[in-house]
C-alpha cells in the first residue's frame, strides 16, 4: 500500500478512533461524578446519623438519670409522711379534729376543731421546719377524707376548709384505697411534686384503728433541677401547658406565679435550673430549623450564648395521667426539657462534612485525571501501533501488559542500569509535580515523610532482593500538602535471573484514610463522654459477662484501678452468679422495666444497695451491655428505720397495735384452714397507778412523743417511774416467749402475747413462768428497789373460745378471742392479782 494512502488511512483511523474515545470519556465523567456525587452524599448521611443518634443516646442517659432522681424525691417524702404520721400525738389530734369537723358542720368546722387544728400545728411545726430545711420540702398537709377537705396546712396555717376533690387526685385516691400514692400535680396556688400516705388513729372507745385522713408532703421542682444540674452539669427546666395552669389555678395566682405565657409553646415556664436559657432555647425550636436541617430528631442542637446545645424534652405526665396510663395526648401536662453543651462535637461534625464534600471534589477530579490520562495514552498506543508498525506494536504491547500487571494507577519503573525512576505522569501528579520532571529515587525520597522514610528505604530493599513489598505511607506533595498514598514495589528479572528493573504503582488513599480517622474520632468522643460522665458506669460483654470497660467514678466506687476491673466479671461484684444475673435481666426486660436492684461487693469488702440501669450500645460491629450504677444504701436504710418505727412501740420496743393485728389475721387465718390452735395472754402491771402517784407523776393516758422529738433527743428519757416499769416487764415478758411467738403493747401498761399454735394448758404455763419472772425481779431507781407483779388472762382459739362456723371477718374473732383473754385478766385482779386465770 502505498505511503500517502496509508497515511491518509491512518490519519483517518486515529481521527475517528479520537471521536468515540471523547464520547466514551465524556460519558465514563458523567457516570463517576454521580458515583462520587453517591458516595460523597452517603459519607455525609452517615456522619450526621451518627451525630444526631450519639445526641440521641446523650438524651436517653439523661431521661434515665432524671427518673431515677425524681423517684427517689418522691419517696423521700413518702417516707418523711409517713414518719411524721406514725406519731401516736399527731394521729389522736387529727382524729380529735375529724371529729370535731364532723360535729361542727363540716368544711372549716368550729371552735373545737379550731382549737384541735391549733394543737396539731403545735405539734408538728417545730420538727417540721427542721425537716424542710434538711429535706427542702415545701409542703405539709393534712387532708380529711372521703375526697379532699383541707384540714391544716402546715406551710400555710391561715388556709383550710377547702375542697379540692377535682385537683387533689393524690389525696382522693389515698382517702379511698387507704394506700400511700406519689406523683405530680398543679393546685390551686402551686404544681409541686407530692408524695401521700394514709393516716389511722386509735378510737379510745372501740380499741379499733380507724382511718382519719391524708398526709401530704410536697416539695417543688426546682429541688430536683437545682440538684440534676449540680451532679449532671445538665441545664433543665419544667414546662406546663396554659390550659392545664388555667384550670387547675386562682387566675391571680397564675399571673403573680408566671408572670406571662410563653407564646411559642402556649406553656408557661415553671422552673429552671439555669436563669433564662430556656425560653430562648424554646424559641429556637419552634422556629430556627436551619442549624438541624430539617431531620427530625429527638434530640436537636441549638446555638446560644456562643455555645451549641443539644436539646430535648421528654413529655411531664402528671399524677391523673398516670393513673388512665399515661398513653394518650391528653395526659401530658408539659415538658421536662434538657439542655447539654455539645460544642465541640458539633464544630467536629461540621468540619466533618466540609472535608467530606472537599475530598469527594478532588477524588472526582483525581479519577478524571486518571481516565484522561489512561485514555490518552490508549490513544498514543493505537498511534504507535498504525505509525509505528509491527515492531512499535510488539513493544507497546509487552509495555501495556506489563503496566497491567503490576497496576492499572500511576506507575514507575527504576532500572540498574541508570538508577533513575521512570514516572507516569498520575504520578507526578499526586507529587505535585510538573510531568515530564527529572525524578530519581533521592528525588522520590525528598518528598516522602520524614517518619516513613525508613520504612520505604526497607520495602525498596526488599524489591532489589526479589521479595514484593506493600506499603502505606505519607508524602509531602510540591505545594505542601501531605498525602497517604499504597505504594507497591516487584522486581523484574532478566532472563539470566538478575536483578534487572524494580516496577511499582503509586495509589492516593488519603480519602479512605479520612473515613478511618472518622471512625477513629467517633469512638473517641464515646469513650470521653463515657468517662467524664460523674455516674458509675460499666461496659460489659453480654456473652462472658467481662467487664470491657469501667468510667473513673466506677473505680472510685468500687475501689479497684481500671485494669483491674478490665479483668473482672460482673458477677465479682455482684452478688448474684451470671446465671442468676441473666434470669434477672430477663425478669426485668419482661416487666417492661430498665433497671434491677442488686447488692455490690466493693474491693473493701463493703457490701452497697445499687440500682443498675441496662442498655445496649455498639461499638464498631459488637454488641455491649451500657449499665449506669446508682448507690441507694443509705436510702434503704431509712427504709428499713421507717418500717420498724411505724411497727414497734416507741417506749418499749416491743411491737405495737398494727403489727398486733396484722399478726393476728394470718393466725386466724391458720385455725381457719388447718384447725392450729391460738392461745392470746393479756398480762396488766399490777397497782401501775400507784407508782405514778407515789412518784408524783400523771402517767395516765401518756402520749408519745413523735418522731422527730425522738430523732432530736436520741434517746427517749425515762425519768418516769411508769416508764421504768413498762420497760422492765416489757422485757421480763419478751425473755419467756418463743422465737415463734409475738409480744406487743397493747395500751398503757397492758400487754399481749400471741402464743403460735399452743393449746390452753401450755399457754397457762408460759403465763406462769412471765408472772413468776417478773414477781423475783427488783428494779433499782434512786437507791431503792421497787417490787412489780402482773396479773395475766389466758384464752384459746379452739379450746376455751369457738367462733361462729363459716365466719368471715378475722379481726372480729381475734378482738372477741382478746376479749376471753381480758375478762379472765380482770377475774385475775378481783382474785387478789400476781396470778393466772383462764
Amino acid at each position: 500500500m502505498h505511503a500517502p494512502l496509508l497515511k491518509f488511512r491512518s490519519l483517518s483511523f486515529c481521527f475517528l478512533t479520537g471521536y468515540t474515545q471523547y464520547r466514551l470519556f465524556l460519558l465514563a465523567g458523567i457516570l463517576v461524578a454521580l458515583m462520587s456525587a453517591g458516595l460523597v452524599y452517603s459519607a455525609y448521611r452517615i456522619n450526621q446519623d451518627t451525630f444526631y443518634h450519639t445526641l440521641e443516646q446523650d438524651a436517653e442517659v439523661l431521661e434515665k438519670s432524671f427518673n431515677s432522681l425524681l423517684e427517689r424525691s418522691y419517696k423521700n417524702m413518702e417516707m418523711i409522711a409517713t414518719f411524721i404520721g406514725s406519731s401516736n400525738e399527731v394521729q389522736q389530734l387529727f382524729y380529735s379534729g375529724k371529729l370535731a369537723v364532723e360535729a361542727e358542720g363540716g368544711d372549716a368546722g368550729g371552735e373545737a376543731a379550731q382549737w384541735f387544728r391549733q394543737a396539731l400545728y403545735a405539734s408538728v411545726a417545730p420538727s417540721w421546719s427542721k425537716v424542710q430545711q434538711r429535706f427542702d420540702v415545701r409542703q405539709l398537709h393534712f387532708h380529711l377524707g372521703p375526697g379532699s377537705l383541707s384540714f391544716l396546712r402546715v406551710h400555710s396555717p391561715e388556709k383550710y376548709g377547702d375542697h379540692m376533690d377535682d385537683l387533689r387526685f393524690t389525696i382522693v385516691d389515698t382517702n379511698k384505697t387507704k394506700q400511700p400514692v406519689h406523683g405530680f400535680e398543679t393546685g390551686r396556688v402551686y404544681s409541686g411534686l407530692r408524695g401521700v400516705v394514709p393516716v389511722f388513729a386509735q378510737d379510745k372507745n372501740t380499741g379499733k384503728d380507724v382511718h382519719v385522713g391524708a398526709l401530704e408532703v410536697g416539695t417543688s421542682f426546682h429541688t430536683v433541677l437545682d440538684i440534676f444540674d449540680r451532679v449532671q452539669d445538665v441545664g433543665a427546666g419544667v414546662l406546663l401547658n396554659r390550659d392545664h395552669v388555667d384550670a387547675a389555678m386562682w387566675p391571680d395566682f397564675i399571673k403573680k406565679r408566671f408572670g406571662g405565657v410563653i407564646p411559642e409553646c402556649d406553656c408557661y415556664l415553671e422552673a429552671e435550673s439555669r436563669l433564662g436559657q430556656l425560653s430562648s432555647l424554646i424559641k429556637m425550636s419552634m422556629f430556627d430549623h436551619k442549624i438541624n436541617e430539617e431531620h427530625n430528631h429527638k434530640a436537636m442542637i441549638y446555638h446560644l450564648d456562643d455555645r451549641y446545645y443539644g436539646f430535648t424534652l421528654m413529655p411531664l405526665i402528671d399524677y391523673k395521667g398516670s393513673q388512665a396510663g399515661g398513653s394518650q395526648l391528653g395526659s401530658r401536662v408539659g415538658y421536662i426539657a434538657f439542655w447539654f453543651d455539645r460544642t465541640d462535637a458539633y464544630l467536629t461534625y461540621q468540619q466533618t462534612k466540609r472535608h467530606y464534600l472537599f475530598y469527594g471534589v478532588i477524588g472526582f477530579v483525581f479519577i478524571m485525571l486518571v481516565m484522561a490520562v489512561l485514555t490518552r495514552l490508549y490513544t498514543r498506543h493505537l498511534r504507535h501501533q498504525v505509525e509505528e508498525k509491527t515492531q512499535a506494536l510488539l513493544d507497546s504491547t509487552e509495555q501495556l501488559k506489563t503496566a497491567q500487571k503490576v497496576a492499572h494507577i500511576g506507575h514507575w519503573q527504576w532500572g540498574r542500569q541508570s538508577e533513575t525512576l521512570d514516572c507516569s505522569e498520575e504520578v507526578f501528579r499526586v507529587f505535585g509535580l510538573p510531568i515530564g520532571s527529572s525524578m530519581s529515587y533521592n528525588a522520590f525520597m525528598s518528598q516522602v515523610h520524614k517518619d516513613d522514610q525508613d520504612e520505604v528505604r526497607e520495602c525498596f530493599k526488599k524489591a532489589l532482593m526479589g521479595v514484593s513489598c506493600n506499603l502505606t505511607h505519607r508524602i509531602i506533595s510540591h505545594s505542601g500538602v501531605v498525602i497517604y498514598i499504597r505504594n507497591r514495589m516487584q522486581a523484574l528479572l532478566s532472563e539470566t535471573g538478575k536483578l534487572d528493573k524494580v516496577l511499582g504503582t503509586v495509589q492516593d488513599v488519603s480519602q479512605q484514610i479520612e473515613l478511618q480517622l472518622a471512625i477513629e474520632n467517633k469512638e473517641k468522643l464515646y469513650q470521653q463522654i463515657f468517662e467524664s460522665n460523674r455516674a458509675v458506669q460499666f461496659l460489659v460483654d453480654p456473652d462472658s459477662g467481662r467487664i470491657i470497660d469501667a468510667n473513673s467514678a466506677a473505680q472510685n466506687f468500687y475501689g479497684y484501678d481500671r485494669k483491674s476491673l478490665c479483668q473482672m466479671t460482673i458477677d465479682q461484684v455482684n452478688m448474684l452468679s451470671l446465671t442468676e444475673l441473666r434470669e434477672e435481666f430477663a425478669k426485668t426486660q419482661a416487666e417492661g422495666r430498665d433497671y434491677g436492684c442488686y447488692q455490690h461487693r466493693l474491693a473493701n469488702g463493703d457490701i452497697r444497695d445499687v440500682e443498675v440501669y441496662t442498655g445496649t450500645v455498639e461499638l464498631g460491629d459488637q454488641h455491649y451491655y451500657h449499665s449506669i450504677i446508682f448507690d441507694v444504701t443509705e436510702r434503704n436504710q431509712l427504709l428499713t428505720q421507717l418500717r420498724k418505727a411505724a411497727m414497734h412501740d416507741s417506749l418499749t420496743g416491743l411491737f405495737n397495735r398494727r403489727s398486733i393485728d396484722y399478726r393476728s389475721e394470718m393466725e386466724i387465718g391458720h385455725y381457719q384452714r388447718y384447725s392450729q390452735k391460738l392461745s392470746v395472754i393479756m398480762l396488766d402491771i399490777d397497782h401501775f397507778k400507784h407508782f405514778n402517784d407515789t412518784y408524783g407523776h400523771d402517767v395516765g393516758d401518756i402520749v408519745l412523743k413523735n418522731v422527730a422529738q425522738l430523732i432530736e433527743a436520741q434517746v427517749r428519757s425515762c425519768d418516769d417511774v411508769g416508764d421504768i416499769v413498762l420497760k422492765n416487764v416489757a422485757q421480763l415478758i419478751e425473755a419467756q416467749v418463743r422465737s415463734c411467738d409475738m409480744v406487743g403493747r397493747f395500751g398503757g401498761e397492758e400487754f399481749i402475747v400471741l402464743a403460735s399454735n399452743t393449746d390452753l394448758n401450755s399457754a397457762r404455763v408460759l403465763a406462769e413462768r412471765i408472772i413468776e419472772s417478773i414477781r423475783k425481779h427488783e428494779i433499782r431507781l434512786g437507791g431503792e428497789d421497787l417490787k412489780v407483779t402482773i396479773s395475766a388472762g389466758v384464752a384459746t382459739l379452739g379450746e376455751s373460745y369457738f367462733p361462729e362456723e363459716d365466719f368471715f371477718d378475722l379481726k372480729d374473732c381475734f378482738m372477741q378471742l382478746v376479749k376471753h383473754a381480758d375478762d379472765k385478766l380482770y377475774q385475775a385482779k378481783e382474785l387478789g392479782r400476781d396470778r393466772i386465770c383462764g
